[in-house]
């Protein structure tokens, strides 16, 4: 993560705001501080995060989105925190291939485990420990 705000954040948040401001909720600031508003805010949620474009950008957006549809007064950033919804999970690598010698290492394995466990259950069956 960068040290400074990327460009791509700090658009979000501005574009997130000017949806609010448009709004004109209870407690939004005053019109001239809007520019002042979105860097308190973007120094307030840049820092400790790995914020990541590709998978970020539209959960900021989501986040306004829903504070729009639900929240009446002007939100804190730690609201907009609460509708950040989470990250879509990756997708899982593959398992790495086996090669020949492992698949056959893995049998060998398994028979000598299917072959304990028929040893054990024929003793079990004539009565003995």
């Amino acid at each position: 993560m960068a040290a400074q705000p990327e460009p791509w954040f700090e658009r979000r948040i501005k574009r997130g705001l000017a949806a609010l401001m448009a709004l004109r909720m209870e407690g939004h600031p005053p019109a001239d501080t809007v520019e002042a508003t979105a860097k308190v805010w973007v120094q307030a949620l840049w820092p400790g995060r790995a914020w990541v474009e590709a998978l970020d950008a539209d959960r900021i957006g989501e986040a306004f989105r829903q504070i729009t549809l639900h929240e009446t007064r002007w939100p804190t950033p730690a609201v907009f925190l609460r509708y950040l919804p989470a990250r879509m999970p990756q997708k899982s690598l593959p398992p790495p291939a086996q090669t020949a010698e492992e698949k056959e290492r893995a049998r060998a394995i398994l028979a000598g485990i299917m072959e304990a466990l028929k040893s054990k259950r024929t003793i079990n069956e004539s009565g003995q420990n």
